[in-house]
């Protein structure tokens, strides 16, 4: 897994998993890729196959994605958890499963 893909991955897994996929939430992901010259991404394809995964699968995407990049510099980490803050508030709903996500990047990101 590339440093990219931990970062598509980790936001596709946040933003399906309340179970639904909004067009605000893909316009998070979009402005933000697009934004970055480095990020060379099929975006509907990736949101196409991430919501055909199992919840199993995408919450081991997602572990392994936070995990992936944990070492990377704190600037990064915030603007990354910025970013996925603004993917979970995007369809106005937080669900419990997201607060979950939130818990668990903390604690492996060391924002305790």
């Amino acid at each position: 897994m590339t440093k990219n893909e931990a970062v598509v991955n980790l936001f596709l897994s946040v933003m399906v998993s309340d179970g639904d996929v909004s067009d605000s939430e893909i316009a998070v992901i979009e402005d933000f890729i697009g934004n970055l010259h480095s990020f060379d991404v099929n975006l509907e394809a990736s949101v196409k196959k991430i919501s055909g995964l199992t919840s199993d699968k995408i919450s081991t995407l997602f572990d392994e994605s936070i995990v992936f990049l944990k070492d990377i510099p704190m600037d990064e980490k915030i603007l990354l958890l910025d970013k996925i803050n603004d993917i979970i508030e995007a369809d106005g709903i937080i669900a419990e499963g997201e607060k979950n996500m939130l818990m668990k990047i903390n604690s492996i990101w060391n924002f305790d």
